[in-house]
């Protein structure tokens, strides 16, 4: 991804806003709807604010549309929470389509490292085979990998 197309403020509160939502996840085990939604709403006004028209705001919205689809197939498979589908989506309405898939991209590799670490970190030979989401009875805060993912992607 080539960051010089993308405001360096933008991209601050974009990884503060995944920083912010990976640490939340893994000390509560959720991630507040009020730091997922303003994100949102703050990708889709600064995009909407870009030009006379309204590419900047359909592109936000497309990065917001694919990624809360991408985040909620996940969710209805038990594969991932919902505030992890709406932190997904904050990340496509601060990034844009493009960057968003591949946030989400690095995000499912990082994923993987971070459930087998997970499991590892919750005690020993945590039953993996019982889910993606739950290691050792407990949920895995996948707010890490999309925050990682984010950071590689931009």
């Amino acid at each position: 991804m080539n960051v010089a197309g993308f405001h360096g403020a933008l991209l601050g509160i974009a990884g503060s806003t995944v920083a912010v939502g990976a640490l939340w996840d893994v000390y509560r085990y959720r991630i507040p709807n009020a730091l997922t939604f303003t994100a949102m709403g703050i990708g889709l006004a600064y995009h909407a604010g870009l030009g006379p028209d309204a590419r900047g705001f359909m592109f936000s919205f497309l990065g917001l549309a694919l990624l809360l689809t991408i985040g909620f197939t996940l969710f209805s498979q038990g594969w991932f929470g919902a505030g992890d589908a709406k932190l997904l989506g904050a990340v496509g309405a601060l990034l844009g389509p493009a960057a968003g898939l591949n946030a989400f991209l690095y995000a499912s590799a990082f994923g993987g490292l971070w459930a087998l670490a997970w499991v590892r970190l919750t005690g020993p030979g945590g039953p993996v085979a019982a889910g993606f989401r739950e290691a050792r009875g407990r949920p895995i805060p996948y707010g890490f990998a999309i925050a990682a993912g984010t950071a590689v992607a931009v």
